[in-house]
C-alpha cells in the first residue's frame, strides 16, 4: 500500500438499493454509468474486477462480513488484485460516493487498510491501458531480421519504454501521483 495509507474501521452491515435501482451509497454518475456498460468488469493489469457481473456491486461491510468497515456502505466491490499480500487477499474497492478506487486488505488487528489505486474509474481505465499496452510491447518479438534499420533492442530500449510508459501513467491519473507522493499502490 501506498504511504498515504487510510484506515478503516467500525460500520455497518448490509446496503439496500434506493429508488435509482443503485445501492445506497453509490451516488457517482461515471462509476454508475460505467458499472451499468460493464466497462469495470473485466481482468487486465494483475486485476480481477468482475465481481460485479453477477449483479449489483456488494458493499465493503458485506463483503468483508465481521469486519467492521468505516464508510462500509459507500465502499463497493470491484474484484480482486490477482497477487496476495503476504496473509490476506487484496480487494479492489470503489468509493460510491467520490468515485476513487482503492486496493484495501485487513491487517493483523482488523483494521482495513486502504492505498490510493485510481483516482476516478475512467483514471483506471486508462492506467489498466497503460499497462496493458506496456507489456504486450514488452513481449513482442523483437528479434531482428537481416536488413532491418530499426533501433536497437537491449538495456536503453528498455529504459526508454519505462520513462514513456510512467510518463503516460502519469498523464492518464494526476491526481493519483499528488496524492501518493508519487509512489501508488499497485502500479
Amino acid at each position: 500500500m501506498s504511504s498515504d495509507d487510510e484506515l478503516a474501521h467500525g460500520g455497518s452491515g448490509e446496503i439496500g438499493c434506493g429508488a435509482s435501482g443503485w445501492p445506497v451509497g453509490l451516488t457517482d454518475g461515471v462509476s454508475r454509468e460505467l458499472l451499468a456498460s460493464g466497462e469495470l468488469s473485466w481482468c487486465y493489469a494483475y486485476l480481477d474486477l468482475r465481481a460485479t457481473t453477477e449483479g449489483p456491486p456488494k458493499s465493503a461491510a458485506q463483503w468483508f462480513g465481521e469486519l467492521l468497515v468505516e464508510g462500509g456502505e459507500r465502499l463497493f466491490v470491484l474484484g480482486e488484485a490477482l497477487y496476495p499480500s503476504g496473509h490476506e487477499d487484496v480487494t479492489v474497492l470503489l468509493d460510491g460516493a467520490s468515485g476513487a478506487v482503492y486496493l484495501a486488505c485487513p491487517d493483523e488487528d482488523g483494521v482495513l487498510r486502504r492505498g490510493l489505486l485510481a483516482s476516478s474509474p475512467r483514471a483506471l481505465i486508462a492506467l489498466i491501458l497503460v499497462v496493458e499496452s506496456t507489456t504486450l510491447c514488452a513481449t513482442g518479438d523483437y528479434e531482428q531480421v537481416e536488413g532491418d534499420d530499426g533501433a536497437p533492442y537491449g538495456p536503453a530500449t528498455v529504459d526508454a519504454a519505462v520513462r514513456l510508459g510512467l510518463r503516460e501513467m502519469r498523464e492518464a491519473d494526476p491526481q493519483l501521483w499528488e496524492r501518493t507522493d508519487g509512489r501508488p499502490a499497485h502500479w
